[in-house]
């Protein structure tokens, strides 16, 4: 889509602080997790400041959105029918997919622009260098994961270190590939460190 210019500085800052959040999504030591995750807030705040720009929502959904959205449908109505006694744990992961399929409609076009692209990047390497640390001074998901045998670094769901640290480390290797290292440019180096 057309980049879209001019765009009011609540939801540039929603949209910063959304991809912020996401690495942060499961540290903390909760017995249980919730529906009312920071990142889920996040995002609904960045749904919400769209007010100001209801074209960039209200739009058709691009052929993507459309088959991801068929396919967890589908998905949904092969367990009802194999497993009902699984159907309440398969809405529960229904709601969020639908809640990432509507994330993913609102940033799309946003992302077309070139600054909010780099401002999001640049709100999730903090986010996940944030996150690193965290694990390092032991910081995790919570202690249900040793129980499932899932515990690794800090108590963290091994899974979630894996998206957290190798999506930052995937981003150092685009700067190394894109960008030659200078002290003169010392916003590419920030990436060393995560």
């Amino acid at each position: 889509p057309r980049p879209a210019l001019h765009l009011p500085w609540p939801l540039r800052l929603a949209l910063g602080l959304f991809f912020f959040v996401v690495p942060l999504e499961t540290i903390g030591h909760e017995a249980e997790t919730s529906s009312f995750t920071i990142a889920r807030l996040a995002g609904l705040l960045l749904v919400g400041a769209c007010l100001l720009r209801p074209r960039l929502f209200l739009r058709a959904p691009d052929t993507l959105t459309r088959w991801a959205f068929a396919l967890m449908t589908a998905a949904l109505l092969v367990t009802a029918a194999r497993g009902p006694e699984h159907v309440g744990y398969a809405i529960g992961r229904y709601a969020t997919w639908l809640q990432m399929l509507v994330f993913y409609h609102l940033a799309r076009p946003l992302l077309a622009v070139p600054s909010l692209r780099r401002r999001a990047l640049q709100a999730y390497v903090a986010g996940a260098a944030i996150t690193a640390v965290l694990l390092l001074r032991g910081a995790g998901l919570n202690t249900a994961m040793a129980d499932k045998g899932r515990a690794a670094l800090g108590n963290q769901d091994p899974n979630v270190q894996a998206a957290v640290l190798g999506l930052a480390t995937l981003w150092l290797l685009v700067q190394l590939l894109h960008q030659p290292l200078s002290l003169r440019r010392p916003g590419w180096l920030a990436g060393w460190p995560v």
